[in-house]
C-alpha cells in the first residue's frame, strides 16, 4: 500500500486517575494497547462512586502519526483497465508498536521513516472510533515493513532472455553498439524501428535509472514534437515497463501529489504546453532542487491549519511538449528566441528554464526528416488503428526487456577518475566557449551528463562508468543543445531518427569510427578552452 498525508500529533500512552475523595485511596491506570482505541478518561470511582481526576504529572505521551493507505492498484487504475473501486483506509502509526527496522525507531524518528508515496506492508487491527453521532474505522498498525524501490515489483527470478543475450554477445566488439541496438529495437510494435531513435534511447536510460533513484541520478524526460499523440503513446508504452506507473492527470491524484505517489517509478505528466504557469514553475523547482512541496489539509495537519510538507522527488518525470507552429508571431518577441528554436522552426514558447530543469530535451523533428520516415509512421498508425491500438510484431518482447532492465538496475557502478575528469573539463570548456549570443551551459550540466553516463553504463552491463560512456552522454547533451539553440561548438547535428539503410553508420563499426572521431574533436575542444 502507498502512504498518503501522514500527520504527526501527540498521543497519550498511559494516564493515572485518582479519586477526589480523600478517604478513598482508589487509583486507576489507563494504558494504550495496540489494536484498541487510545485510553479515555475515567469519570467515576469504582470503589466509592466519587469523581476521578487525572494526575497530570503522571501522564506519559507518545508521538503518533496518522495517514491514509491506498492499494497499489488504485494508482494505476486510470492508466490500466480495472474493475471496481478502491477505498483508502486511515492508519495510526505509533513508534512503540512499529517494526520499521531493528532496533525500532524512537517516536521522534517515526515521521522520518514514513514518506508520502512510500510503499509499505502493514499488519494491524481495525478499530471502531466514535466521533459524535458517527463512527469510522481506523487501522492500528502493529507492524510496518517498507517495500524496497525497484523497477520490478516482484523479486527477479528469471535470467536475461536468449534474444538479448545473443544481441549482447554479437555487439561486444563496440562499447556503444549494444545499448544503441536496444534502443533501435525498443517498442518496434508501436513505431517502426529507427523512428524516435534518440527518444527511445533516452527512455531506456531513464528506466534503467529507476533502480536507485537519487537526485544526482534523476533522469527526467521531455519529448518535444508536433505529433503529440504518437509521443504520448510511445511514452505510455515505455513507462509501462516501470513499477509503479502513474499518470499526472489521473483521478487518483490525491493530496500527496502524483510526483510523490509515483515514488520509485515513472510519472507521466502529459502535455506541458497545456499546463498553467504556476504548475510549470512548481515542476521546474522540484526538478532543480530535488524536493516537492505539497500542502497538507487542515483536517490532517494536526494544528488546524494547512501546512506545507517537503518530500524528496524519487521518480522519473516524463512529459511531452507540443511544438506546432504558432503562426505569424515574431520569433524574437517570444520566449522561443532564448529557449527552444527547433532547428530554426518557429514553435510554441518552451521556456528556457524548463529545458534546463529537464537537462536533456529530445526533439523528435529535424529539418532533414525524409518522407519515407513519415510514411512509415503513418503506416504504423493505420495498422494500430486497424489492430486495436497495437502492432503484434515486436523484435524484443516487453517481458524480456523488463527482466533485462531489472537486472541492469541492480548494477552499482563507480565513475572512473578519467571519466569524471572528462565531465568537468567539458563543462569548463563549454562555459568558456559560449558567447553572449548563445545561452550558457547550466550548472546542472555536470550532474546531467554524469547521470546519463551512469545509466548508459548500466544499460551496457559494464562494471564501471568509463570514458566511452561519458563520451556518449556528452554527445546526447550536445545534440540536445544543437536542436534547442541551433549551434554546437563540437559540430554535432541533431538526428532524432535513423534509416534502415544507415544501420552500420549508426549502430555498427562506422558508428564506432564516428564516435572515435568525436572523441578526438572533444579532446581538441577541451585542450583549447579548458586548462585543467
Amino acid at each position: 500500500m502507498r502512504l498518503l498525508d501522514p500527520s504527526k500529533y501527540p498521543g497519550r500512552e498511559c494516564m493515572r486517575h485518582v479519586c477526589e475523595n480523600s478517604y478513598c485511596a482508589e487509583e486507576l491506570i489507563s494504558v494504550f494497547v495496540p489494536g484498541r482505541p487510545p485510553p479515555g478518561t475515567f469519570t467515576d470511582c469504582t470503589n466509592c462512586g466519587a469523581n476521578l481526576r487525572e494526575d497530570v504529572g503522571c501522564r506519559r505521551l507518545s508521538e503518533a502519526t496518522e495517514g491514509f493507505l491506498v492499494p497499489l492498484e488504485a494508482l494505476e487504475a486510470p492508466l490500466k483497465p480495472c474493475k471496481g473501486r478502491f477505498q483508502s483506509v486511515r492508519v495510526v502509526f505509533r513508534g512503540e508498536s512499529l517494526l520499521l527496522e531493528v532496533p525500532a525507531p524512537t517516536p521522534g524518528e517515526l515521521c522520518r521513516d514514513l514518506h508520502l508515496g512510500g510503499r509499505y506492508r502493514v499488519v494491524g487491527q481495525l478499530v471502531k472510533v466514535s466521533e459524535g453521532s458517527s463512527c469510522r474505522l481506523t487501522l492500528e498498525a502493529a507492524s510496518v515493513r517498507p517495500i524496497p524501490l525497484s523497477i520490478y515489483a516482484q523479486p527477479l527470478v528469471c535470467t536475461i532472455s536468449p534474444v538479448i543475450e545473443t544481441l549482447y554477445h554479437d555487439r561486444r566488439f563496440s562499447p556503444w553498439s549494444f545499448a544503441l541496438s536496444l534502443a533501435y529495437v525498443f517498442a518496434s510494435g508501436l513505431s517502426p524501428a529507427g523512428t524516435y531513435f534518440r527518444l527511445k534511447l533516452g527512455m531506456l536510460l531513464s528506466l534503467v535509472a529507476c533502480g536507485a533513484i537519487r537526485h544526482s541520478r534523476l533522469q527526467p524526460l521531455l519529448a518535444v514534437g508536433p505529433d503529440v499523440g504518437s509521443l504520448v503513446r510511445l511514452l505510455s508504452h515505455g513507462a509501462g515497463l516501470a513499477s509503479p506507473l502513474l499518470g499526472g492527470a489521473a483521478r487518483a491524484e490525491l493530496e500527496a501529489g502524483s510526483l510523490l505517489l509515483a515514488r520509485g517509478g515513472v510519472c507521466l505528466l502529459g502535455d506541458l504546453s497545456k499546463y498553467r504557469r504556476e504548475a510549470l514553475h512548481t515542476l521546474q523547482k522540484g526538478l532543480e532542487v530535488g524536493f516537492v512541496s505539497v500542502v497538507c489539509p487542515a483536517s490532517l495537519s494536526g494544528t488546524g491549519r494547512p501546512e506545507s510538507v517537503s518530500m524528496p522527488l524519487l521518480c522519473q518525470p516524463w512529459a511531452v511538449y507540443d511544438c506546432k507552429p504558432t503562426g505569424g508571431t515574431d520569433l524574437n518577441s517570444s520566449l522561443v528566441s532564448d529557449s527552444a528554436s527547433l532547428v530554426g522552426t518557429q514553435t510554441n514558447a518552451l521556456p528556457r528554464t524548463l529545458t534546463e530543469a529537464f537537462g536533456v530535451v529530445y526533439y523528435t523533428e529535424s529539418a532533414d526528416d525524409c518522407d519515407d520516415l513519415a510514411c512509415d509512421l503513418a503506416t504504423c498508425q493505420l495498422l494500430m488503428a486497424a489492430g486495436g491500438g497495437r502492432v503484434d510484431q515486436q523484435l524484443v518482447p516487453d517481458k524480456d526487456l523488463m527482466a533485462f532492465l531489472a537486472a541492469a538496475c541492480e548494477l552499482s557502478l563507480d565513475l572512473e577518475p578519467d571519466a569524471e575528469r572528462l565531465v568537468r573539463r567539458y563543462f569548463v570548456a563549454s562555459r568558456r566557449v559560449r558567447t553572449s549570443n548563445v545561452p550558457d551551459v547550466p550548472v546542472a550540466a555536470v550532474s546531467t551528463i554524469s547521470g546519463l553516463a551512469h545509466a548508459f553504463a548500466q544499460l551496457s552491463l559494464r562494471d564501471c562508468v568509463t570514458v566511452d560512456d561519458v563520451t556518449m552522454a556528452i554527445l546526447l547533451y550536445e545534440e540536445s543543445l544543437a536542436a534547442c539553440f541551433g549551434y554546437s561548438p563540437l559540430d554535432v547535428s541533431h538526428t532524432p531518427h535513423i534509416r534502415e539503410a544507415d544501420l552500420d553508420a549508426n549502430l555498427g563499426r562506422q558508428n564506432d569510427e564516428r564516435m572515435r572521431d568525436f572523441q578526438r574533436r572533444l579532446e581538441e575542444f577541451i585542450s583549447e578552452w579548458a586548462l585543467l
